[in-house]
């Protein structure tokens, strides 16, 4: 039986296994469908996510490498199509069915148990990867957590399909975390193939893109995944949720900011916001006031959302995430409607109406129920 990676080093490997020097043009598979004008017919049942993407700057410097052969296939940006010559960009947690399968319409609730442990999982997109049909992004979980939530949520797949009665007849068992960018509809030429090989591998340490799903669908799609060909059968939100000052059972003023429980959610791989100070020449964290001393290092994780409760923290802070090379995620707010942290999320005060895949803060404070955040801010799970 095949297992899937269980460590990033072991989904290195994978990639590195399926690395190709196709030397020929008979060595691609070329798909003429793609670019015509009709409804592509060979769609499959998949459970996938539009993103939300976040493109680097490396990304416009890699559409300038493909555009010598751009004219030879269809590339997939993000957006919702149909863009001339273009496909949508996007994740495939993996195909259930194969291509051409009868286009039934199923009820997906059975799924959502399993996507919700999926909830906060972040992808980074390093590096390319060749495949006979074209080229893909080579996609890392951010952390090992990430990992183990895809592969387990893949691994129990076929069980819970078998369970609803659902058929589940994937073309292959996905054990990467890839995302399309690229396939031929006719074959290349020897000079586009000399030119891939000659400079695919200056790709392979450049982070070119990353995404948060907070939304996924179950659904029939396409090669191309026009927005004319997809069937959406059911739709999943699944917002992260995020610890308010490391609390999920309510307000709890004597433990809140607790160091041991707020190391213990970030090695669970679950996110906490805290409040830091900057005082007497150092950090504290604590609420109301600064309450206890804490070092550089317990700041080091993806998973806190650190709240500077004065503008001199907010600076040590942002000097520290600099000066590392970090990329800490750091707020600091007064009486703003908005906040913006430093690695780009937008926070929304509590009693303002949520909007699609922004941070909603403390929605118990005004009795509301976020329905499109991407993430939840709160001191309840």
């Amino acid at each position: 039986m095949e297992t899937r990676p269980q460590t990033l080093g072991e989904l290195e490997q994978v990639y590195v296994s399926m690395k190709k020097h196709l030397h020929t043009p008979e060595s691609w598979t070329c798909c003429p469908i793609l670019k015509e004008s009709v409804v592509d017919e060979s769609t499959y049942l998949a459970i996938y996510t539009m993103g939300p993407w976040r493109l680097q700057t490396s990304w416009a410097r890699l559409m300038d490498w493909m555009e010598p052969f751009a004219k030879k296939g269809i590339i997939y940006s993000v957006g919702d199509g149909p863009i001339e010559g273009r496909g949508v960009l996007h994740f495939t947690l993996h195909q259930c069915s194969l291509f051409g399968s009868e286009k039934k319409l199923y009820d997906g609730d059975f799924l959502k148990p399993l996507l919700k442990q999926l909830a906060g999982i972040r992808i980074l997109f390093r590096g390319l990867l060749v495949t006979p049909t074209g080229i893909a992004l080579r996609g890392f979980p951010s952390t090992y957590q990430s990992l183990q939530k895809i592969m387990s949520v893949r691994n129990v797949l076929i069980s819970a399909f078998e369970k609803d009665g659902i058929p589940f007849e994937p073309h292959y068992m996905n054990d990467i975390c890839h995302a399309t960018l690229f396939r031929w509809t006719s074959a290349p030429t020897q000079e586009m193939i000399e030119y891939i090989q000659k400079s695919i591998d200056s790709w392979s340490e450049c982070i070119l893109a990353d995404i948060t799903p907070y939304r996924w669908s179950f659904g029939h799609g396409s090669l191309r995944m026009f927005s004319q060909e997809i069937t959406e059968l059911t739709t999943f939100w699944t917002p992260e949720k995020i610890a308010h000052r490391g609390l999920i059972d309510g307000p709890k003023h004597e433990i809140e900011n607790s160091i041991t429980t707020i190391t213990e959610w970030c090695r669970q791989g679950k996110a906490s916001e805290i409040d830091i100070w900057w005082h007497q020449g150092r950090f504290w964290i604590g609420h109301d006031e600064p309450r206890e001393p804490v070092g550089p290092e317990f700041l080091h994780s993806e998973y806190l959302w650190i709240h500077a409760k004065n503008p001199e923290a907010f600076y040590q802070l942002q000097k520290l995430s600099n000066e590392r090379g970090w990329g800490l995620r750091i707020f600091y707010h007064t009486d703003e409607d908005y906040a913006l942290t430093t690695t780009g999320e937008t926070i929304i005060l509590p009693g303002l109406p949520d909007i699609e895949g922004w941070t909603y803060m403390m929605p118990e404070m005004r009795d509301i129920v976020p329905t499109v955040a991407g993430k939840i801010c709160s001191d309840f799970s």
